[in-house]
């Protein structure tokens, strides 16, 4: 019987993660563990009040008044926060493990989605990606907190593998799953389809995925008050000027001078030497793209268009911070990593899918 080795890494990771869960919070409650005075407070407080009113009118009466306690569409979090804190009277152990699960599927899955993405990156390669993203430390704090992040990253790891493999009722639920968390990942994954269906398909093809994300968009959009469509007047000429700059800072995010000091010091050690990590990941691959004659990029064009929407649209709001670069960030650094291995071990450029 042959053993899934990645299955089985995620697997240890998972069980060493909620062993490791258990060590720093014993017993305690989720409101003793906050590790910023930011969002987490945002959702303890939020999700105090949904599990009162739950338990008092319930749960169909908090679903018909979500906004009272996300004071946005992107409910799911908040939900699912309270759901456990519910069930497992406050103990934040056990909102560890369950943030250690999803940490561990969405690792799985986003090797999973590389090695069907990238020729260069094969089946034996796929453990080595999943543990170069369990040690990589950004995400690593992230889960250890009240944060949606994780569930954000696992999400899309989850939907680009399952449109890979074409299973497309999965796909779209969950993408309606993801739109609870955070619609901007969604428009940037819709489009990120449509530049890959343009691909070598067929006419029909490209037109069947326009009628679907429309439908998708719109069912959205009304589930969302008309949110997406609202908000269309954020975007203006000064948001191109803006562009530009919050794309270097996302590629290169954060910046060494702009680091939070308030963060632990082995996250501010790796945002230091992450800088300079990915001004020569960079420079490789510029190297590599130029010596292709422009045939090769790593990332592929469809993931490339997806994170410049991704920037974009971020950059008509407050800019895109070191939480949500990190959500995209290893979709650029991973493929290009293993890229650069690949052309020391061949000797020669591999072309990208």
């Amino acid at each position: 019987m042959k053993i899934n080795k990645n299955a089985f890494l995620c697997i240890g990771f998972f069980i060493i993660y909620s062993i490791w869960s258990f060590y720093l919070y014993g017993v305690g409650l989720v409101g003793d563990f906050l590790v910023t005075p930011y969002d987490e407070l945002r959702y303890l407080e939020a999700t105090e009040r949904l599990v009162i009113d739950w338990n008092a009118y319930g749960l169909a009466y908090t679903i018909e008044n979500y906004y009272n306690y996300s004071q946005s569409v992107h409910f799911g979090h908040y939900f699912v926060l309270a759901f456990i804190r519910n069930i497992f009277n406050d103990s934040m152990f056990f909102w560890s493990v369950y943030h250690n699960f999803i940490y561990s599927i969405g690792v799985y899955y986003f090797s999973k989605y590389l090695s069907l993405e990238y020729r260069f990156i094969g089946s034996r390669d796929v453990k080595y990606v999943s543990l170069l993203v369990f040690l990589y430390p950004v995400l690593y704090y992230l889960n250890f907190s009240l944060m949606r992040d994780i569930s954000i990253f696992s999400l899309l790891a989850i939907i680009l593998y399952l449109y890979k493999k074409n299973k497309y009722f999965l796909l779209v639920f969950f993408i309606l799953i993801l739109s609870t968390y955070r619609i901007n990942v969604v428009l940037c994954v819709l489009l990120y389809i449509l530049i890959d269906q343009m691909r070598g398909k067929d006419f029909i093809s490209v037109f069947k995925y326009l009628v679907a994300s429309f439908a998708v968009i719109g069912f959205v959009d009304l589930v969302a008050f008309g949110i997406l469509f609202r908000n269309l007047d954020r975007i203006s000429i000064s948001n191109f000027s803006n562009f530009l700059n919050e794309t270097l800072v996302l590629f290169f995010s954060p910046l060494p001078f702009s680091i939070d000091p308030m963060l632990p010091g082995y996250l501010i050690f790796w945002f230091k030497i992450s800088f300079f990590i990915s001004i020569f990941l960079m420079s490789i691959n510029i190297f590599a793209l130029i010596r292709s004659r422009f045939l090769i990029f790593v990332p592929t064009i469809p993931m490339l268009f997806f994170i410049l929407f991704y920037v974009f649209i971020y950059s008509t709001e407050v800019g895109a911070g070191f939480r949500q670069a990190a959500i995209v960030l290893l979709f650029i650094y991973t493929p290009l990593l293993f890229y650069i291995v690949d052309m020391i071990k061949s000797k020669k450029l591999v072309r990208a899918k």
